[in-house]
């Protein structure tokens, strides 16, 4: 037909890999409080956990008790409400871990 022969020729580079942390786990908690591990995400730019009380509909940044990086392998939230069910999930921007993690349901004492 008359579009016969080779078309431009375009050049692609895929990222490395990228698995999110599927780790998150919850190693304790109080009244205010729960704290979690997870793998270190390397090459993080930034690591912060969030928080839902409504199944996981609206999430919010979680306060944590020192700042996450890509070296973090623990963070302890605070300021939670007394008897609550929160879900909580790790998010990671950047990195071999970028994404959310899986979700992990807490119920404060």
């Amino acid at each position: 037909g008359s579009k016969a022969g080779n078309s431009n020729v375009v050049d692609v580079t895929t990222d490395a890999t990228v698995t999110p942390i599927s780790d998150l786990a919850n190693t304790s908690k109080t009244d205010t409080t729960a704290a979690f591990s997870f793998t270190a995400p390397t090459g993080a730019t930034a690591v912060k956990v969030q928080q839902s009380t409504d199944g996981g509909t609206t999430w919010t940044d979680s306060a944590t008790s020192a700042a996450l990086d890509q070296s973090s392998t623990a963070a302890t939230v605070t300021g939670l409400t007394t008897a609550t069910t929160f879900d909580f999930k790790l998010v990671v921007t950047g990195g071999s871990n970028a994404g959310n993690s899986n979700v992990v349901t807490v119920t404060t004492n």
